[in-house]
């Protein structure tokens, strides 16, 4: 089958990966797969390569109205509205709701007639969204925020309510999409319920000792690791740090992306407990979790955190190390009563004095941590593969065929 994939982020970032995944393990098992992406360097002219059997389509990103990973560039959905009626394609899977994906997948819907499967991974209305507003409304928005941004979010919505409805399927990434599907008017047998998968190839767990001297970082010390590309609940993780260090006296979070709040950092005197090491290549990550004796995935109580499931959790499995999270939106189902969180991390409510209580549990002298490690590993593989994954989509797809 030819598949055309429509990705909204720029190359590298946010849902990016998750299509990615999807796409090179669709390609493995004989699918003529094309993934456009948003191009991170090239903004008025399209890239293409082939990777893995996929070609990659980078799309020129210039957007002068919104942040160019919000899938706004006009440049960008002119190209893709000209190439899908082009294109040779069987089947339109569409990850997110932005115009660059939104109007392309209803060409191929109703211009070309092909099948279109929508995939929901982030809630925008409810999660991502109202927190944006609530930054601008206490000052705390980019200054560098383009002009019309918050205006694009409100259009945003509206394309993100008519997707489920445009699709002929949708593959969610939680329960809470899940419902929100089924309260769009989906029925059951056009839905999937579709976590992120690991990847078991590229990370791998390593020994600690060699990662922190390739990160130029001490050997000795209690390291907690923390990966990603905007820090929504820094909050959170830094009282709970700060709250755990006064059990563990040495302990210091070392972390990936932009800045942490300075005002924050200041606030609670964690200047020397933060090693920040800014945005790392991709082939770095798995050396920033190896380099950590435990991982962090902070969440806090709120719709955006319910209906999405960090890709870092599966990651972090994939490590081979302790995680310690909180119990919130579908990482409640791993780590409740019953699941199998307790052998492989922790689990707190998101607060915190709890969450910080967890943090610190996980260096206490009886804790075994390569019991844990291992355990989560496992988990990885028994739950989180991507190989197993992409079968279970395959079969969604051709379904009714």
């Amino acid at each position: 089958m030819r598949i055309l994939m429509l990705n909204h982020n720029l190359r590298g970032r946010g849902t990016w990966h998750r299509a990615w995944q999807l796409g090179r393990h669709l390609a493995r098992r004989g699918h003529a797969v094309t993934l456009w992406t948003a191009a991170p360097h090239h903004y008025y002219r399209p890239a293409r390569e082939t990777r893995e059997g996929v070609t990659i389509v980078e799309t020129p990103s210039w957007a002068p109205l919104a942040w160019a990973d919000d899938g706004w560039g006009p440049l960008d959905v002119a190209y893709r509205l000209l190439r899908v009626v082009l294109e040779p394609f069987d089947l339109c899977y569409a990850f997110a709701h932005p115009p660059n994906v939104a109007w392309p997948a209803w060409v191929a819907r109703w211009v070309r007639g092909r099948r279109l499967i929508y995939d929901w991974c982030d809630w925008y209305e409810g999660g991502i969204f109202p927190k944006r507003a609530a930054l601008r409304r206490e000052g705390l928005a980019a200054e560098d925020e383009p002009p019309l941004q918050a205006l694009t979010e409100r259009w945003d919505i509206g394309l993100e309510r008519w997707m489920p409805r445009l699709a002929d399927r949708v593959t969610v990434i939680s329960q809470k999409l899940l419902e929100l599907a089924r309260a769009a008017g989906r029925d059951d047998r056009d839905l999937l319920l579709l976590p992120n998968g690991a990847d078991l190839e590229g990370i791998t767990p390593r020994d600690a000792l060699a990662c922190r001297a390739a990160l130029g970082l001490a050997p000795e010390g209690a390291l907690l690791g923390y990966i990603a590309n905007y820090h929504p609940d820094q909050e959170l993780l830094l009282r709970a740090l700060a709250a755990a260090r006064a059990a563990v006296p040495d302990l210091k979070l070392v972390k990936t992306g932009p800045p942490f709040a300075e005002s924050l950092i200041a606030e609670l005197g964690l200047g020397e407990a933060v090693i920040d090491l800014g945005f790392v290549p991709g082939e770095q990550v798995p050396l920033v979790l190896g380099a950590a004796d435990a991982l962090a995935l902070p969440l806090e109580d709120n719709l955006s955190n319910i209906a999405r499931v960090p890709f870092k959790f599966s990651d972090y499995l994939a490590a081979g190390r302790p995680v310690v999270t909180c119990l919130v939106g579908d990482l409640a189902r791993w780590f409740g009563p019953g699941a199998p969180g307790a052998s492989i991390g922790r689990a707190s409510q998101p607060e915190p004095e709890p969450y910080g209580e967890a943090i610190a549990s996980l260096f206490a002298p009886e804790t075994d941590r390569a019991a844990l490690g291992h355990a989560a590993r496992a988990l990885a593989e028994r739950e989180f593969s991507w190989d197993t994954l992409s079968e279970r989509l395959e079969g969604f797809i051709n379904c009714g065929l």
